[in-house]
């Protein structure tokens, strides 16, 4: 397989256009036939529609899907994930297509709406996060703004109060100590 790659400046290959006509012509492709769930996750988009659409089909009422006791003040709105060990402050609202991951703890008036949090994060009180994707122990300060399309780190650390325009991308183990406002920012 490794033959087949070709040898590109750029370090940017394409399988369905570089490598597997050339493996077609060799007579060695195999099919396989799958009878579950398959998603192209190639994109950080694509990756949280597979998520969504797992959810949407165990968890529409969240009969096995909170895994952890809540306060009566917060809102949710279905499919969710609760995952073991999340503490979620009072006034949070929750949903919908939201799966946050065990030990994770969610601050009092916090919203976070079509993302996913990953486990041994925490999102401070205020913090509102949308359509993202949040990495494992991360800190998300007091009144802070993820829009659609952020895709967060691991081990990254957000300040109190910053703003994180949509599309941005940020590597991990990051400290981000003002705001970012230009969509697409790529903080690697």
């Amino acid at each position: 397989m490794i033959k087949l790659i070709p040898r590109n400046p750029s370090g940017q290959v394409k399988l369905a256009v570089d490598v597997i006509p050339k493996l077609l012509r060799l007579g060695e492709v195999y099919g396989y036939i799958h009878n579950g769930l398959w998603f192209d996750i190639g994109t950080p988009e694509d990756y949280l529609k597979a998520n969504f659409k797992v959810l949407m089909e165990r968890c529409i009422n969240n009969n096995g899907c909170i895994n952890t006791d809540l306060p009566s003040s917060i809102t949710l709105q279905p499919p969710i994930y609760l995952g073991p060990g999340v503490t979620v402050g009072s006034n949070a609202e929750i949903g919908p297509n939201v799966i946050i991951h065990s030990n994770t703890r969610i601050g009092n008036t916090v919203r976070i709406i079509n993302s996913l949090v990953f486990e041994r994060s925490s999102l401070c009180d205020g913090a509102y996060i949308s359509g993202s994707i949040i990495g494992s122990n991360t800190y998300v300060g007091k009144w802070v703004r993820i829009e659609d399309g952020a895709v967060i780190g691991d081990g990254v650390y957000i300040k109190d109060s910053v703003y994180i325009a949509k599309n941005t991308k940020i590597g991990p183990y990051r400290e981000i100590m003002e705001s970012i406002y230009r969509d697409g920012e790529i903080i690697p």
